[in-house]
């Protein structure tokens, strides 16, 4: 059941889609998933990611890369596989998602750690260097502050490379706005977190699906 009402929504979502669109979120879809089983795997093993491999991890594990994508279809674009592809959107997309999944890891770090999940970057900063809580929490920040400077950075060059790689009109205007609104979906994400019940509960009380995490 779970397969066909994927297949159904797939279809739905790809209705007048390009390929490259079609493309790139099958790929991200696949990345996602195959980060269930690289968890899996290390939870088993016991041999956890540092930081700098749990930040690529997290970049597909937060799965907000397809979340990019499907807004594409509210703002009525549907950005070329030349937009897509260029240096500075790419910097900017993997910076936006890194940035709402570790804001994730900081929020959710006390329900993460009560049900002994140790795949976030706070827990991790503890478990590999020794830090305490707010040693951690303050590493991470660092790690926030750098996706912050990565996204004002592409953004700065997405114009330039826009030029050379010739790509004006319509297709120009949609790559900027497309942009623009990823820094608005990165700023919702962080007002997410402090709105939403199971990030501001305590963690026998927050809610996953609505039932208490256990």
């Amino acid at each position: 059941m779970l397969a066909i009402a994927f297949a159904e929504l797939w279809d739905r979502l790809c209705r007048g889609r390009s390929a490259a669109w079609r493309e790139s979120v099958r790929g991200e879809i696949r990345d996602w998933l195959w980060t269930y089983y690289t968890e899996s795997v290390g939870r088993l093993s016991g041999n956890l990611p540092d930081l700098e491999t749990y930040r690529a991890h997290r970049r597909d594990g937060v799965a907000l890369y397809v979340f990019l994508d499907i807004s594409e279809l509210a703002e009525g674009v549907d950005l070329s596989a030349a937009i897509r592809h260029l240096p500075s959107m790419r910097s900017l997309r993997a910076a936006a998602v890194e940035h709402m999944g570790l804001f994730n890891d900081v929020l959710s770090v006390a329900s993460d750690e009560a049900s002994g999940y140790l795949y976030n970057s706070v827990l991790l900063a503890q478990y590999h260097h020794g830090h305490d809580r707010a040693q951690a929490r303050q590493l991470v920040n660092g790690m926030l502050s750098d996706c912050v400077s990565r996204m004002t950075e592409a953004i700065e060059r997405l114009p330039t490379e826009l030029d050379d790689a010739g790509i004006t009109g319509r297709d120009r205007a949609d790559a900027l706005a497309t942009a623009a609104n990823y820094t608005v979906y990165v700023r919702a994400n962080h007002d997410y977190h402090y709105q939403a019940a199971r990030y501001t509960s305590a963690p026998a009380e927050a809610l996953e699906h609505g039932l208490p995490l256990t």
